[in-house]
């Protein structure tokens, strides 16, 4: 309770002091826009920093004095803010402030009564002018020449061109007083074209049928489907000169035309048919190489490069399918496998971690001769397994290093001195025999141990 008063106490000292404190900051510190406003709101942070402080514990309390302060900011913020009003202001934070100070009652003074706005008379409201009336004419008979006008479109004035008098030409004599008459323009008539349709099947009944349609060299349309073709360039074909036709053949000839002239009018002059003198370029779609010379073996399906020979008893040269050969590719070797780094900085802290646990198994050792019990000794064992395995994770990664390396890492310790430490205390734990039950119930235990510390010193000797 004691404790309680004097806590309390030295909490109503301090937020005194502080109070103090604030108060002398502010009549001290030198203004430099609007003092008046300046001191107000210190005044009134100040009184707010007193209602936290001196009700911290007190939240009701609290709440209230902080809608005191801001129902008079309030009246102050509505009021006009005059030079009296703002001492009103000033005057009660004061007090306000002294009413927060320890020993005082801790209420506020009243609500100031500040002045109040004028209020300025309210105007007139102007009279609502009358609408302005609408002269509507009553209807009547409109004159005849309003009307008239009121039908006439308006269209634009066009200019009109007027046509020069036609000269009279060099070349033409007129008499005295005769006026030239120019002659009347040549009438042109249009025959409307007729579809293509009927056209070409005009074309078709006039074609006579010697002339037969002679087909063009260029290469087969390929599908959008088709895979990627190759071009094929065969050997010119040697053409032999012909014989000219014998004289009956020219009769027959000239008869044969007599007796279509009836029927078909001549056609045009045309000139003559030129015969190739090499095998027109074929394209073939790739194929897998195979054994096959020419383009007969090729499988069904694909139009293979084949040459036709001219007309005449001439015999094609053979052609022979050229089969793509792709390059060897070069072996891609493996990349070489990146270098095992080993990082010494963890690895010296494996190796020192590893020495620290044997050193702390020596000191417990060491520290009683002679008086671990079974318990102690068991504990000691289990210890030496877990730092038998950290050994063998350490020296796996030392024996890795290089020589470089090895300068910057220190070796890790055999355990073989550790392990003998412990098989001593075991031994003399196993000679000192208290009584006959005490031996019967631990010797099953101590044959463990000593199995369990046999193991290990043959591992840490087969390690070193």
């Amino acid at each position: 309770m004691y404790k309680l008063m004097m806590s309390q106490r030295m909490t109503s000292l301090l937020s005194a002091l502080v109070a103090l404190g604030i108060l002398g900051l502010g009549v001290t510190a030198r203004p430099t826009a609007d003092p008046t406003r300046d001191r107000t709101d210190a005044l009134e942070s100040d009184l707010r920093f007193q209602i936290e402080m001196s009700w911290r514990h007190d939240g009701r309390t609290r709440a209230m004095r902080e809608e005191e302060l801001d129902r008079t900011l309030a009246a102050w913020e509505a009021s006009p803010q005059t030079g009296p009003d703002r001492q009103l202001l000033e005057k009660w934070l004061r007090g306000a402030i002294v009413g927060t100070l320890p020993g005082e009652s801790g209420k506020f003074p009243p609500t100031p009564t500040f002045s109040e706005l004028p209020v300025e008379p309210a105007k007139p409201a102007a009279a609502a002018k009358p609408a302005a009336k609408l002269e509507t004419q009553p209807p009547g008979p409109t004159p005849a020449g309003e009307l008239a006008e009121a039908a006439e479109p308006m269209t634009a004035l066009e200019p009109k061109v007027v046509a020069p008098p036609a000269a009279s030409p060099r070349d033409v004599e007129l008499k005295p007083g005769q006026a030239y008459t120019p002659p009347k323009a040549k009438e042109f008539r249009i025959t409307p074209r007729a579809p293509r349709s009927e056209q070409a099947a005009k074309r078709v009944e006039t074609t006579p049928a010697e002339m037969a349609p002679v087909p063009s060299a260029s290469a087969p349309q390929q599908e959008a489907t088709a895979p990627p073709q190759r071009v094929i360039a065969a050997k010119p074909v040697e053409v032999p000169p012909q014989s000219p036709p014998s004289q009956a053949e020219n009769v027959e000839g000239a008869a044969q035309g007599m007796n279509q002239s009836a029927d078909i009018s001549p056609p045009k002059s045309t000139p003559p048919e030129k015969k190739p003198t090499a095998a027109p370029v074929v394209v073939a779609p790739p194929t897998p190489p195979t054994n096959q010379t020419t383009p007969e073996a090729a499988p069904p399906g694909n139009p293979v490069a084949k040459v036709a020979p001219p007309a005449g008893d001439v015999e094609a040269t053979p052609t022979t399918v050229v089969a793509e050969h792709d390059a060897p590719t070069p072996p891609v070797l493996a990349a070489p496998a990146p270098p095992v780094m080993v990082n010494l900085v963890e690895l010296n802290a494996q190796i020192r971690g590893y020495h620290e646990g044997l050193d702390e198994i020596d000191a417990q050792v060491i520290a009683k001769p002679g008086q671990l019990t079974e318990g102690e000794v068991a504990l000691l064992v289990g210890k030496l397994e877990q730092l038998a395995a950290q050994h063998e994770f350490v020296r796996l990664y030392y024996d890795g290093l290089s020589k470089s390396e090895r300068r910057f890492v220190a070796a890790p310790r055999s355990m073989a001195e550790s392990i003998a430490l412990v098989e001593q205390q075991r031994a003399a734990l196993a000679a000192e025999e208290e009584d006959f039950l005490t031996a019967l119930e631990g010797a099953v235990a101590a044959d463990e141990l000593a199995e369990r510390l046999k193991t290990l010193a043959a591992e840490a000797q087969a390690g070193d």
